[in-house]
């Protein structure tokens, strides 16, 4: 699954030039790096659509959603949607159908198990600042207040030989779009994935602090890779 990510290029501006889209709410940077979100905290972060460039919660409520405690306790179960299935899903089948995004990232965390430990490994794309993620979006609002919230989750596939590798319990990676793919994802979706394997990774072993939620993890120290002798990637194709 993908819970955890990282966009260390985050000015506007950045997304602007990279996407070729406005940062239409004149949103201002924010004052650092993001170097460990996760989406458990359910915060606000960019996205990409057709209109331009957004902030959206991470957890997606679906329109139909009656009351806010129902919304509060979806979104726990829409930090991810499986691009397998999301079509047909009730909670995703109409932002699958007409309002998809992508999510920019430098970055994503997935854990390896190995001995009974769990420890976070860091993913990148070489030689690649920002990349793109498949999202959903949808825009709920509280019949209450009748205030809106536009949220978003991450589609993820079945992982690649690498990321099998990686992310070795649930064997699962985010829906990785290469650029040309894009805009027809914005604008029509995806009739078939992209191929995932010829995929070049850059992966950093990080520290097992990452393991704690009751710290603050979005610091630098959450980048820095840590040698654990037990590991051994090396073995892998392209890493």
């Amino acid at each position: 699954m993908c819970y955890n990510i990282a966009l260390l290029q985050n000015k506007w501006n950045r997304l602007e030039k990279r996407y070729g889209k406005k940062n239409i709410h004149e949103l201002p940077d924010p004052e650092q790096p993001s170097f460990f979100v996760s989406g458990f905290d359910h915060p606000d972060i960019p996205i990409v659509t057709n209109a331009g460039l957004k902030l959206a919660s991470w957890g997606l409520i679906p329109r139909w959603c009656k009351t806010e405690k129902d919304a509060l306790s979806i979104r726990q179960r829409t930090l991810n949607a499986m691009s397998e299935t999301a079509a047909e899903k009730p909670s995703f089948r109409e932002s699958w159908q007409h309002h998809r995004c992508i999510i920019p990232v430098s970055g994503f965390y997935e854990w390896h198990q190995f001995s009974g430990q769990k420890y976070p490994i860091y993913v990148k794309l070489k030689e690649t600042e920002i990349f793109s993620l498949a999202g959903l979006i949808s825009e709920w609002k509280n019949p209450l207040t009748e205030s809106s919230i536009l949220s978003c989750s991450i589609l993820t596939t079945s992982a690649n030989d690498v990321m099998s590798i990686i992310h070795n319990s649930k064997k699962r990676m985010p829906l990785i779009l290469p650029e040309p793919m894009e805009e027809t994802w914005l604008e029509n979706g995806i009739k078939s994935h992209p191929n995932l394997q010829d995929i070049k990774f850059e992966i950093s072993v990080c520290s097992q602090k990452l393991n704690h939620t009751n710290i603050q993890r979005n610091q630098s120290w959450a980048l820095q890779q840590v040698e654990y002798s037990e590991l051994v990637f090396s073995e892998i194709a392209g890493i």
